[in-house]
């Protein structure tokens, strides 16, 4: 028996489905082929509003950068990314 939830490793297509993940992590490939992983803080009018979290080299630490806004047009594809904690 194999157990899932419909559609989690799904990417966000819909501004809708972007509203409903506020709040959580995503990982976003854009359109220019770099990759960006982060919290989703609030989605406006064309645009989502991101923090992106930058690892620091010497460890594991987790260092949130400024809050950025991305058009949709630049995104290519996003995840949201599944937390066990």
């Amino acid at each position: 028996m194999e157990v899932s939830s419909p559609g989690i490793d799904q990417p966000l297509s819909f501004k809708r489905q972007y509203i409903k993940n506020i709040g959580r992590n995503l990982k976003i490939a854009l359109g220019d082929g770099t990759e960006k992983v982060g919290l989703l803080e609030n989605v406006i009018e064309d645009a989502i509003v991101f923090k992106e979290e930058i690892k620091k080299t010497k460890g594991k630490k987790v260092e949130p950068q400024e809050s950025q806004t991305i058009p949709f047009e630049q995104i290519k594809q996003a995840k949201v990314q599944i937390s066990f904690k």
